[in-house]
């Protein structure tokens, strides 16, 4: 679908009123899409040829997956699990290499940071493809349909943290300016994530606001590799 798109560019987009604006952005950042794709191809055979051991991944380890069971946490919804390098859950859960100390004491392994990358991106790509699909969809001008169409400028504008982006660094994580800014929750952390989650907010169809929890409450439910 997402590599489809930009060949589709030069007819008209119907299904609804913002099936030819999204095209239009599209166009204006078609050749970032392509750079993304292709570093996405470059990264994959990076980590294809580095030959790691797989592990069980969730595959969206974010505080909307976690439930407080008498003061356990427990990750739930695996719907979309599957084996990969551990980083296809680690990605989401810090930035520094403070943030995955106690990872590394237990799994006796320093997280890849092409990983990281390659899914950072997997994930912007993956998002993008379900935008564009549900913009080019039949449709009308709703209020739901204002968050896709949000969202998918935030992502064409600014990215995946760490590639063309021109978000700022809030809290140990991106937050996107301009028109992002009015599809992410004020703050960041746990705290404001929970609440887009209670609130039936997300920037995604996978329900992915701006901030994440403290990796130390969920690195424990990862899989050591």
């Amino acid at each position: 679908m997402l590599e489809a798109a930009p060949r589709d560019l030069a007819q008209p987009w119907e299904g609804g009123p913002f099936a030819e604006p999204a095209r239009e952005q599209l166009s204006a950042h078609a050749d970032r899409v392509i750079r993304w794709l292709a570093t996405f191809d470059r990264l994959g055979a990076q980590i294809a040829a580095a030959g790691q051991d797989w592990v069980i991944t969730h595959g969206e380890p974010h505080a909307c997956n976690l439930i407080d069971a008498g003061g356990r946490l427990l990750l739930i919804d695996w719907d979309t699990v599957a084996l990969a390098p551990p980083e296809r859950d680690l990605w989401m859960l810090g930035d520094s290499p403070q943030d995955f100390a106690q990872y590394v004491e237990a799994a006796q392994s320093q997280p890849d940071q092409v990983g990281f990358a390659l899914y950072r991106l997997a994930w912007t790509l993956s998002d993008l493809a379900a935008f564009i699909a549900t913009l080019r969809s039949s449709h009308r001008r709703t209020t739901d349909m204002r968050l896709p169409w949000n969202s998918f400028i935030c992502l064409c504008e600014d990215g995946p943290p760490g590639a063309d982006s021109c978000g700022q660094t809030v809290g140990g994580r991106e937050t996107q300016t301009s028109i992002c800014a009015s599809v992410r929750p004020s703050g960041s952390g746990t705290d404001a994530l929970m609440s887009c989650c209670s609130g039936g907010f997300a920037t995604s169809p996978r329900g992915r606001p701006g901030g994440w929890g403290p990796a130390e409450r969920l690195l424990g439910w990862l899989p050591a590799s």
